[in-house]
């Protein structure tokens, strides 16, 4: 039991000090998010000339500000969760929603890594590119290494599944 609440402490020191990175990077992609909002306002509206890189720098910051603040709220209790219904069906009619509400979302799942799964190939060894050997084995998405307009019939991942 000693050896259990050691590993717990100790896991909990280092999830707290990732927390606090990750609030603080967190913090940053919100304080991106807004400067580059805000240069793209600028360049549209008083310059009339719209910059192609801010609205893809803004919604790479709004991603990295939920994937690193989500952990960090969910810790706190302040995860959000549409839950109005659940709390106004009775124990057992909830407790029925609550599953099939998961297994869709298992269905979803699965139907998302089986198309995923399906777009992933192994990359073609050609006599004339150099790389490690080890890059061979590394699997790539064809749909973003291949030209859609050259590549093979039946190579569109989204026709997968």
């Amino acid at each position: 039991m000693v050896l259990l609440e050691a590993s717990i402490r100790a896991l909990s020191w280092v999830n707290g000090h990732l927390l606090r990175i990750g609030y603080g990077i967190g913090i940053a992609a919100i304080a991106m998010m807004v400067a580059v909002t805000l240069v793209q306002v600028f360049f549209r509206y008083v310059l009339n000339n719209a910059l192609p890189w801010p609205d893809e720098a803004a919604r790479f910051g709004m991603l990295w500000m939920t994937g690193l603040m989500a952990p960090i709220a969910f810790r706190r209790g302040g995860f959000v969760a549409i839950d109005i219904l659940i709390f106004a069906l009775p124990r057992a009619a909830a407790a029925i929603l609550n599953i099939m509400l998961l297994a869709v979302s298992l269905t979803v799942l699965i139907v998302s890594l089986k198309i995923g799964w399906s777009c992933w190939s192994l990359p073609s060894r050609s006599a004339g590119r150099k790389s490690p050997g080890w890059a061979d084995a590394l699997p790539r998405p064809r749909s973003i290494f291949r030209p859609r307009s050259i590549s093979a019939p039946g190579s569109d991942c989204r026709a997968a599944g």
